[in-house]
């Protein structure tokens, strides 16, 4: 399941909203209540399935969580 380790170790690339609440340390209710405000990072859909990608969320943590309508993800790159 996406929100268990992937083989190399690492954290996987995406996370399902169960996953989401265990890195965010909030409900699963919870998580569903912000997608469906808007208040974090729009989820991929894959099939009939939501899933958001670990980076994007990790760097919207760090940004302070804006709402969605705010939140613009460059893929994690630093043009600096």
């Amino acid at each position: 399941t996406p929100c268990r380790e992937s083989f190399s170790g690492r954290a996987p690339f995406l996370a399902d909203a169960l996953a989401v609440a265990l890195l965010l340390g909030v409900s699963l209710r919870h998580v569903r209540a912000m997608n469906a405000r808007g208040g974090i990072p729009r989820a991929l859909a894959i099939g009939r399935r939501r899933l958001w990608r670990t980076a994007e969320l990790r760097d919207w943590v760090v940004a302070g969580m804006p709402p969605r309508h705010a939140w613009h993800w460059d893929g994690g790159r630093d043009d600096a």
